[in-house]
């Protein structure tokens, strides 16, 4: 079985030789094979990518994960533009009170959804 700091650098070996993600901010830590990867990252496929790499080492029997994902500031909304988005996304509706049959329907009870027609 591997030492701690051998697991390590190999790790980091491995990090470094894949081109499809910057480990520039990725600390490593290992403990009788559990590694431990922390820091920053650029995206959600790098993180996974990293942990998919790491698990590839011989000698790790455990990942664990506390990298942060930190979008470029050119890709970073506000809650304001997502919801923007989702609006443009999704057709209006209408909630209406439910007819005299008694038909309930969300959000709460006598009501119903009515969409208009396209």
């Amino acid at each position: 079985m591997k030492n701690n700091a051998q697991l390590q650098r190999d790790v980091l070996d491995e990090l470094l030789w894949d081109p499809s993600i910057n480990p520039a901010n990725i600390e490593v830590s290992a403990d009788d094979g559990a590694v431990t990867l922390s820091g920053t990252i650029g995206s959600y496929t790098e993180k996974y990518t990293a942990e998919r790499d790491t698990r590839r080492i011989r000698g790790v029997v455990s990942v664990f994960d506390n990298l942060e994902v930190q979008l470029p500031p050119a890709y970073e909304r506000t809650d304001a533009d997502v919801a923007g988005a989702a609006k443009l996304c999704i057709p209006p509706r209408r909630w209406s009170k439910a007819d005299a049959r008694g038909t309930a329907g969300p959000p709460m009870a006598g009501w119903t959804l009515s969409c208009p027609s396209q």
